[in-house]
């Protein structure tokens, strides 16, 4: 109401005679304002998951602190699209262990996933195109990261006290990576102190290359006969996939990680069961059961 009201007299003012400057500007502003606060939500919980939903989109907006395992973003609720993770709708949620983000989110809000402590892996869509500031911070059981083609920015701090990541691959040659060193970080929140251990994959003469070059950072050329491999677990050969032939691989490798070997992202994904103890017979026999239908899920 307060804005109507404010909303009529600047109208009244810029019709009596423009003594206003630039009144209709100012009111195409206020305009824009009053119809954005109006627009009304409705609350919905479906599982785990809480939901602002308008009328042409929702957003994640909360998560039950009860949430554990894994955790699928649905596509859309209520018939709208779900295009938005809120800002620290899934804060200090220590039990989640994976999220798949389906397509159609286009935000990853500020502090969404702040302190998932023993979150493993999140699988981004291709939809992405904002990743904000400390999405991602002091999620200390990260493995690897895909950051899709269509991310335009990587916010502050986003990555930053994840101390188990050993890859981080970002597709966009052109996205913008906030400058500072604690935006990709495995120890730290800190302008002098932080550094990250892991691996940035990009293409040449990206800003992921500048980054990495800029703070010290092990930095790996991706080329077209080197294909990504994606955060799916159970896929050890990186073919995007679990199959039997996942199976074999773990096996080679323990039997023989010289002639066999494995890169970090194809360990962490083949890492399937009793996740950080490394690769063992028992990971090939989880993956083989996975193929057969046995386990749905690992």
């Amino acid at each position: 109401m307060k804005i109507n009201k404010i909303l009529a007299f600047i109208l009244s003012l810029s019709i009596i005679g423009g003594s206003v400057p630039f009144g209709t500007e100012l009111a195409d502003s206020f305009l824009i304002t009053a119809n954005a606060e109006s627009e009304e939500s409705t609350e919905v919980t479906e599982g785990y998951l809480t939901f602002k939903v308008y009328s042409d989109h929702a957003e994640v907006s909360g998560c039950d602190e009860s949430a554990e395992g894994e955790i699928i973003i649905p596509s859309e609720i209520n018939g709208v699209p779900v295009t938005i993770i809120g800002k620290d709708s899934f804060n200090n949620r220590n039990k989640i262990t994976s999220v798949t983000i389906s397509e159609g989110v286009k935000s990853i809000e500020y502090r969404a996933f702040y302190s998932c402590v023993n979150l493993e892996s999140a699988d981004m869509p291709e939809s992405l195109t904002s990743i904000d500031g400390c999405a991602f911070y002091y999620c200390k059981s990260l493995t690897t990261v895909k950051v899709p083609k269509n991310v335009t920015t990587i916010g502050d701090g986003a990555f930053a006290d994840c101390r188990s990541l050993t890859s981080i691959t970002i597709l966009n040659p052109a996205c913008d990576i906030y400058d500072e060193r604690y935006t990709i970080a495995s120890v730290g929140y800190s302008s002098l102190a932080s550094y990250f251990n892991g691996t940035i994959y990009g293409y040449a003469d990206s800003t992921a290359q500048a980054y990495a070059e800029k703070y010290g950072c092990t930095f790996e050329v991706l080329s077209e006969d080197k294909p990504v491999i994606e955060n799916i677990s159970g896929d050890a050969n990186g073919d995007g996939k679990v199959t039997l032939a996942d199976c074999v691989a773990v096996l080679q490798y323990v039997a023989n990680k010289e002639k066999y070997p494995l890169d970090e992202t194809a360990i962490a994904n083949a890492d399937v069961y009793n996740k950080g103890d490394g690769l063992t017979g028992m990971d090939a026999l989880t993956i083989q059961q996975y193929d057969s239908g046995i386990i749905s899920s690992f």
